[in-house]
């Protein structure tokens, strides 16, 4: 009988310990992704002309990412005043097995001065 206990005891001890190092995986792989995330949104936020849209790309085997930018309206300027347009950058990371439900997700915004 007390080996029965001990027996189901142990089994118990073994499911717990294993669901907390898969959980620790789990955590270790979206921290991942997020530092993916965050490189993007920086390049974004200080590189390239921006232009609206939405992009989808993959990531790594597990993860894709949403990029969406979109044209902020602002109050008009005077004439002869330099134009500029505010930009909102929102990328979002979703496990491929589920697209629709993203994992994380991360905004900025950008001032950009309009072409001549």
């Amino acid at each position: 009988m007390a080996f029965a206990i001990l027996a189901m005891m142990l089994a118990m001890v073994y499911r717990t310990v294993g669901a907390g190092a898969r959980g620790v995986e789990r955590a270790e792989h979206v921290a991942g992704a997020l530092e993916l995330l965050q490189s993007e949104l920086d390049r974004l936020a200080t590189g390239p002309a921006l232009a609206v849209g939405t992009d989808t790309a993959s990531m790594d085997e597990t993860f894709g990412r949403t990029l969406r930018i979109g044209k902020v309206a602002l109050a008009d300027a005077s004439p002869g005043d330099p134009q500029a347009s505010l930009y909102r950058i929102e990328i979002a990371a979703f496990r491929k097995t589920d697209p629709a439900r993203p994992v994380l997700a991360l905004s900025a915004m950008r001032l950009q001065r309009d072409p001549p």
